[in-house]
């Protein structure tokens, strides 16, 4: 037929459109893939930079407190020298105002930066009470006695400290989770400034107690105290230095040598004190204990210095570590973007091109189908002819027929009924997809029981054993599933001739909610490897001079069934029988019959 290359190329279509329904649910997974992914990457990427802005808070606290540690130590330095100048020297009240002048910078240079970090890091008025505390030191340190001139500056001194612990645990440095850089926040925040503050009470009480005899009240006892204090916080800081050299062995390279020899200092500023105070006269001038302990506590200061740019930089390259994680973040979003668009795009322009495919296998078919329809209705006329001269000829004239004419006489009668039933054939095929479909609700049990009479009384002579399983209801077009009907039954009868005891099963049973319907007999069967022809117009298993047949009725049931928007297949083994199945819209629940 001319109609079959476009049935191929058809079923080439619908089988390519199976194809890209894989496309689609595989999109649809990747949306959701995506939607997921960029959720995720938002949440993600939120917490760097959450993260981000934690650290950048923590180095905008370790800049504060670097300033401050400038600041202390002019503090220290001026109350140690306003004690020496006020009680021994009155010839140095210009190094005391440089000093005075440093601290005046320093404390400018806080206000600074407490202008840039000063509300994210909530620290309110407490540089200005500090700042009028320095002021109030300034005015009345030339009426204040030298006790009153040490209360003042100490508590200056501890004012500062404690802004520092403050500024520590608002930026959030002392809760580092990485345990080298909690450390290093310790010895900078904490242990240093301690240790220096303790060791500045010995310079500055030890100062005016050797320049003259000391205003200080309990000097001596003061400075046996400090002493022990100088102690324990100069073992805490020997304790935090030998696990950040563990963590850090670079930063011990460079802070051995300075470690040593701030150590160094401490214990002889130390033994210095002890003299000090074991000593019944005065051996040991008020300058020289200044000197001492600023030369200490320099060398204290020397090894903070080291120790903030590490700190510092360990905390830029956490950054950086989040930025890059973000980064990769954002890229692999991006990729996986570019990939579903990729798909998407594909997908759209494959759709463009079966669509206009489909629509001209369609126009062809249909000018096919057309054409079919016009030829095998316009051969029924002269086929009627045919067949009606035959049978003048063979009613008026066999006499005068030798018997091998009469023979070819049969011949043609017996062609031209062939030719009326293929005829009739393609005109059902061809009908099957131009008629317009009345679904209504049919009772398919009935209609078995309806065809398989009819075949019993067309050929009496045979006993064929029916089992119809009732009440199988199914929506759809009555003719045509009286058709399909007819085609699968009729089919099961012609097959089953050469049994002894024929049998054809009508049944239906549930598989995953769906309901197939099965006809089933103990016929001559097939071979399962070709059953992808059976449903092909005018593929034949069997010797037609065996079986008599157009080769269309298969072809026609899977067309009535794809219009209904099922499917059909079939499983057979030779000799042993054949199952077709197909699948329709059904109302009632099935009868579970036993397919095979």
């Amino acid at each position: 037929m001319m109609g079959e290359p476009v049935g191929e190329r058809g079923h080439d279509s619908s089988a390519l459109l199976q194809l890209l329904h894989y496309p689609k649910n595989t999109l649809f997974v990747f949306f959701v893939f995506l939607a997921l992914l960029v959720s995720l990457g938002y949440l993600f990427i939120a917490e760097r930079n959450t993260a981000i802005d934690v650290i950048e808070k923590e180095r905008q606290g370790l800049a504060y407190i670097d300033r401050l540690r400038g600041l202390l130590k002019h503090v220290q330095k001026h109350r140690g020298m306003s004690l020496l100048v006020g009680s021994e020297d009155t010839s140095k009240p210009t190094k005391l105002a440089e000093i005075r002048s440093i601290v005046d910078q320093s404390f400018f240079a806080l206000y600074q930066i407490d202008e840039h970090f000063g509300a994210t890091l909530q620290v309110g008025d407490r540089l200005e009470r500090l700042i009028r505390q320095w002021s109030r030191i300034k005015t009345g340190e030339s009426t204040m006695t030298a006790s009153e001139n040490f209360e003042a500056h100490s508590k200056l001194a501890a004012g500062l400290i404690a802004l520092k612990s403050y500024i520590v645990d608002n930026s959030g440095l002392i809760q580092e989770p990485d345990i080298d850089g909690y450390y290093m926040v310790d010895l900078v925040a904490i242990q240093l400034p301690a240790l220096t503050e303790r060791i500045g009470h010995l310079r500055a009480i030890g100062t005016h107690l050797q320049a003259n005899e000391s205003t200080i009240a309990d000097a001596r006892l003061r400075l046996a105290f400090d002493l022990e204090r100088v102690e324990e916080r100069n073992s805490r800081l020997r304790h935090n230095l030998r696990i950040i050299f563990n963590i850090h062995p670079r930063l011990e390279t460079d802070l051995s040598d300075l470690v040593g020899e701030a150590e160094q200092g401490v214990a002889q500023f130390s033994g210095l004190i002890r003299e000090i105070l074991d000593a019944e006269e005065l051996t040991i001038s008020g300058e020289m204990v200044f000197e001492r302990g600023s030369e200490t506590i320099d060398k204290l200061y020397t090894i903070y210095d080291h120790v903030i740019p590490t700190l510092d930089a360990l905390l830029q390259t956490r950054i950086e570590e989040h930025r890059r994680a973000r980064m990769i973040m954002i890229g692999g979003i991006l990729a996986v973007m570019l990939v579903i668009l990729y798909l998407l795009t594909s997908r759209i322009r494959l759709e463009q091109q079966v669509e206009e495919r489909t629509r001209g296998l369609k126009a062809m078919n249909r000018e096919l189908e057309a054409f079919s329809y016009s030829v095998a209705h316009d051969l029924r006329s002269p086929l009627r002819a045919i067949n009606a001269f035959s049978q003048i000829l063979n009613d008026e004239q066999a006499d005068c027929l030798t018997d091998e004419g009469k023979r070819y006489l049969g011949r043609i009668q017996v062609s031209t009924l062939q030719m009326a039933h293929l005829i009739d054939g393609l005109l059902d095929l061809s009908k099957v997809y131009r008629s317009e479909m009345v679904p209504k609700k049919v009772d398919l049990s009935a209609m078995a029981r309806n065809i398989a009479d009819a075949l019993h009384e067309s050929d009496p002579g045979r006993r064929v054993a029916f089992q119809i399983a009732p009440g199988l209801i199914a929506q759809g077009d009555r003719e045509w599933l009286q058709v399909l009907l007819q085609n699968l039954l009729e089919n099961a009868w012609k097959f089953t001739a050469p049994q002894p005891e024929p049998r054809i099963e009508f049944g239906a049973y549930s598989d995953s909610g769906e309901t197939i319907f099965y006809v089933a007999d103990n016929g001559v069967g097939f071979d399962a490897q070709f059953s992808h022809k059976l449903f092909n117009p005018f593929e034949r298993l069997h010797d037609e001079r065996e079986f008599v047949g157009t080769g269309i009725g298969l072809a026609t049931v899977r067309r009535i069934v794809e219009r209904h928007g099922g499917r059909v297949w079939a499983k057979g083994e030779p000799g042993a029988g054949a199952t077709f199945y197909f699948s329709l819209p059904t109302i009632s629940r099935p009868h579970h019959g036993l397919a095979r």
